[in-house]
Order: structure tokens, then sequence, then C-alpha cells
């Protein structure tokens, strides 16, 4: 670890501070109405911590710049993938003001995730991105509490009701027939569950290929154990992002010869083209595999009419009517779209779920804040993940938080984003961004103590 300034030792551990509450009191957070109240309760909780740490960071900025402390020149913090978010939070703003909804607009609606909570999330990244320093901690600290979180899961999975989140008398089992919906953990909605382990196996994973010594080694029962709890769970997006995810960054994160790493790609690349090679000459009977069949022939799948197709179907034919500033962050369930409704075979319960997401994060985006919303946010993404590969081989630290990045943003074109579990990933992108940061300041370094020789 490198030295730092003395006026930003105190933002460092602050900031130290907030991740560590993040990944323990708030990942583990609920109350006594258990899953019924998960949502409320964590709510109150980020409300606390994302507000306490960006407050004091700006609060203690806004000293230092009266008192006379060091000012830290704009130049060297400022990248262009930094702009890009703040450019993304002010579009978002300026959606929530041109929102008829704009009450919901700014604080959201059942998931929060209106403007206020988007600009929290950007800040947080923006101010972890200049006084976080990548740590060995933080991987051993993640890792423990994947560890924890997969136990619970994985008890809970076997019927298990170990800290009481199930209401008496019902379990894992009774998902779909006696509660509308799957939930698991202390997170929630399997889908998030699956968000999280996207993130935090795929940085764990990572950590293990291009961390140095022997105790790297403890890393792979906590990997084992998580790839035993997301196949028992057994949700697509979270596969996809950790399958898709790997194939990606193993070529690039790797320290091997070139053409070692070149050779991995091609041999990915086959798998791929096998597989859809499969898809596309098999007729498979029903199911998924099935509707992707049909699909690739450009027949319209049986599933067109339930299910994220129709979501997707629905939010694209009416983005063309709010093209720039979309309806206002979290305002899709006061759409026309038509909900689901469904009846239990057995209980003769009829179930009807809003659609109050566009269960792709970036659809979402386009939908709620627009298209200058959505090339800003992805520009971001784009130009961070640049930085991560050009700087995977030489930097253990860059490889392993991009890598994070990327398997959660693989993950996020089937799912949802809510402040359950998102943060973590601005937390990531901050960390990546932060070692990217620190590795330009370095390179500048060496190359002015080489021109003065």
């Amino acid at each position: 670890m490198t030295k730092q300034p003395n006026d930003r030792i105190l933002q460092e551990r602050i900031t130290d501070a907030f991740l560590v509450l993040m990944l323990t009191v708030y990942l583990f957070w609920f109350n006594s109405d258990g899953f019924i109240g998960i949502g409320a309760a964590k709510w109150s909780v980020f409300c606390v911590l994302a507000f306490g740490y960006v407050g004091i960071l700006l609060l203690l900025g806004a000293e230092m710049q009266l008192i006379g402390g060091k000012k830290t020149s704009l130049r060297s913090i400022w990248t262009p993938e930094k702009w890009l978010i703040v450019a993304y939070l002010l579009l978002t703003v300026i959606s929530a003001l041109c929102s008829q909804y704009i009450k919901t607009a700014f604080l959201g609606a059942g998931r929060h995730e209106g403007a206020v909570t988007i600009c929290l999330c950007g800040l947080i990244l923006l101010l972890v991105s200049v006084y976080a320093r990548p740590k060995r901690w933080m991987v051993w600290l993640l890792a423990a509490v994947t560890a924890l979180q997969c136990v619970i899961c994985i008890w809970q999975m076997y019927g298990g009701n170990p800290l009481g989140l199930y209401p008496e008398g019902i379990n894992y089992f009774d998902a779909g027939k006696r509660y509308s919906g799957e939930y698991l953990g202390t997170i929630g909605n399997s889908n998030l569950v699956g968000a999280f382990f996207s993130l935090s196996l795929g940085l764990l994973g990572a950590a293990f290929l291009r961390m140095k010594g022997k105790l790297r080694f403890l890393l792979l029962p906590v990997l084992a154990l998580g790839l035993f709890t997301i196949l028992k769970m057994f949700v697509l997006s979270c596969l996809v992002g950790i399958a898709g995810g790997a194939a990606i960054a193993l070529p690039i994160i790797l320290p091997l010869k070139r053409s070692v790493r070149r050779w991995i790609a091609f041999a990915e690349l086959g798998c791929v083209v096998g597989v859809f090679a499969v898809l596309f000459f098999v007729p498979f009977n029903g199911g998924m595999l099935g509707d992707i069949h049909m699909a690739l022939h450009g027949n319209v799948p049986r599933s067109v009419d339930s299910g994220r197709l129709y979501i997707w179907k629905n939010v694209l034919e009416r983005v063309p009517q709010h093209p720039l500033f979309g309806t206002g962050p979290d305002t899709m369930g006061l759409s026309d779209i038509k909900p689901f409704e469904r009846v239990d075979e057995e209980t003769k319960v009829l179930y009807i779920g809003t659609i109050d997401a566009a269960h792709n994060e970036y659809l979402n985006i386009l939908y709620h804040q627009g298209i200058p919303a959505l090339l800003a946010y992805l520009g971001a993404l784009v130009l961070l993940a640049v930085q991560w590969f050009r700087r995977a081989q030489e930097n253990p630290a860059a490889a392993i938080f991009g890598t994070a990045a990327l398997c959660y943003a693989i993950q996020a074109f089937f799912n949802i984003s809510m402040y359950i579990v998102t943060p973590y990933f601005w937390i990531i992108l901050g960390l990546l961004e932060a070692q990217c940061l620190y590795d330009r300041k370095q390179r500048k370094g060496e190359q002015r103590k080489y021109e003065n020789q």
C-alpha cells in the first residue's frame, strides 16, 4: 500500500469503514418481519450508510477547501469515465424533472430506484474511486461473507429456516405456491441473490488466479461452495453471468504468454460456435432450448407472451414515446403494460404481477431515462472495460475487480437493478477506477523520473 497524503488518510479510513459495513451489516440485515419486510429493512440501512458516507466526505472536502488544505488536482482525478458517470447522473435528474410522475421519479416506487438512489450510487462510485485503495483484506472479507451467504442459502434450499426469515410454516419449497416469487439468503429475491453471487464469485475466481502465495488456495472451498449454491439455485442470469464472464476474462487476466492466451480465446470461440450450431440444427421439443431454436430460425418463440420476452417486447414498443429522457426513473409500474396473471392449480389463488422493471438493466435505463443517459452509462462501462483490458496482465487488482464487474454486467442483461445489490456493482467500478487512476499516476511519475535523469 502506498502512503497517502495526510489530508486524505481520514477519507480513506472512512471509505474502508463504509465498505466493511456494506459487506457485513448491510448484507445480512433484516428485521423481525423476515422476508416480508426485508426490502424496507435494508432500505433504511442503505439510506443511513449511503447518505452518511457521501455526506461526511463531501463535508470533509468542503472543510479542507475552506481551511486551505492540500487541494487535489482536478486533472489528476477527473477521467473521461468519471465525466460520463456525472453526465449519466445529470441526465437522470433531468429525466426525473421532466417526468409526469416527478415525485415517484425522484424517490422511487416499490423498488426505490428513483433519481435519489441512482445519484447516491453514482456519488459512491466517484468517492470510492478517489479515496479507496484496493487491499487484500477486501478479498478475504468478501470470501467470508460469500461463504456465510452460501451456507444460509443451502440450508434454506434443503427446507431449513435458520434465521426465521420465512413466515412460520412456510419454507423455500413453497415458492410459487403459498407465496409469489422465490426468496433466499439474507438478500431476498433469488434473482438478486444471483446478481450478488455473479459479482462475488467472479471476483473470488479472479483473485484465486491472480493473487500470490499459498493462502489463495483457501479461496477454493469458497468457490466450490459458491458453485454448488448457484447450480442448486439455478438462476439463469447468474449462471450466464459467471460463465460468460469467465470465458471472456480468462484470456485477458491469465498471466500467460500472448500466444497461449490467444489459443484459449480461439478454443472458447469454437465452443460458442459449437453451442450455437447445436441450438440451430437440433430441434429441441419445448422449453427454453426449443424457444431459442425457433428464434434462430426466425420464428416467434412460444414464450413471447410470458416472461422476459414479453416484458422486453412491451418496453421496446414504448421507448419511442419518450426517447430523450424516458418516463422518469422507476415509473414503469405506472405504465399501461398489462400485468402477469397466474392461477395456482393447487390453491386456486390468483397471482397478479405488476411489471415495474424491464428485467434488463440496460433496457431499463433506456425506458426510464432515455437514449442519452443509456449512452453515457454504456460509455463509462466501455471506457472502464478498456482500462481493465490494458492493465489486467500487469496489475492483479485491476484484473480482479474488472472481472467481477464484467460478470455482473453480463447477468444485468437478464436481471433487475435494485438498491439491495446494485450498490456493490458501483463500489466495484469505483475500486477498478481507483486502481486504474493509481496506475496512471505511477506511470506518469516514472516517466517524469526518467525524463529528469
